[in-house]
């Protein structure tokens, strides 16, 4: 939950030292601001780049020798598990420079006597959902897919490599632990909270 917007102080507060202080504050801003779209691009890339290679893969997989196919069954459910911290690193980093981004604006304003910069600080989504709704959206498909992609590996363990009796079971287990993990990623990036240092 966000507190309202700070007071606008009078204009006979502001003093060459708050000019400079501003100065530097929109500097920042726009570092920040080229940190976002960074972290945007690399949101934007995730899903149709590192999902469709991997289903590529696994659609491919029947091509290749067993014991090629016995390793790709193992490391696809592995890495699926990489690529969803990976994209939930990248989100929890846009939701820090949204939010350092908000405080600029906010501090702006205080130190001008207006409201100048009010993009992110009166956006409609914002505090509504970590990374905003790109890098929400982004998660919630990097998770569906891995749920398909580890569906078609249990699958393919039975059919393809005929795993049956405790290997399957095991496999089976491994892909639940794995699931696990991911669920809990899941949970800890819905309460992460940007903490100013």
């Amino acid at each position: 939950m966000h507190a309202s917007h700070p007071p606008i102080l009078p204009s006979r507060t502001r003093t060459r030292d708050s000019t400079e202080r501003i100065t530097i504050l929109l500097e920042e801003y726009r570092q920040v601001y080229g940190l976002a779209l960074f972290r945007l691009n690399a949101l934007d890339q995730r899903v149709p780049i590192i999902v469709g290679t991997l289903t590529a893969m696994l659609g491919s997989i029947g091509a290749l020798p067993h014991e090629v196919q016995v390793v790709l069954l193992v490391a696809l459910p592995l890495t699926l598990l990489w690529v969803i911290r990976t994209t939930i690193n990248h989100a929890r980093s846009f939701e820090d420079a949204l939010r350092r981004i908000e405080e600029i604006e906010q501090t702006v304003s205080i130190r001008t006597g207006e409201r100048l910069l009010r993009f992110q600080s009166s956006h409609p989504s914002r505090g509504k959902y970590v990374g905003g709704r790109t890098g929400t959206e982004t998660i919630e498909a990097v998770f569906a897919a891995s749920a398909i992609l580890q569906g078609g590996c249990l699958y393919l363990s039975v059919t393809l490599l005929g795993l049956t009796g405790t290997w399957h079971i095991a496999f089976a287990g491994y892909v639940a632990v794995l699931s696990a993990s991911q669920i809990g990623m899941r949970w800890w990036m819905r309460r992460y909270r940007y903490r100013p240092h």
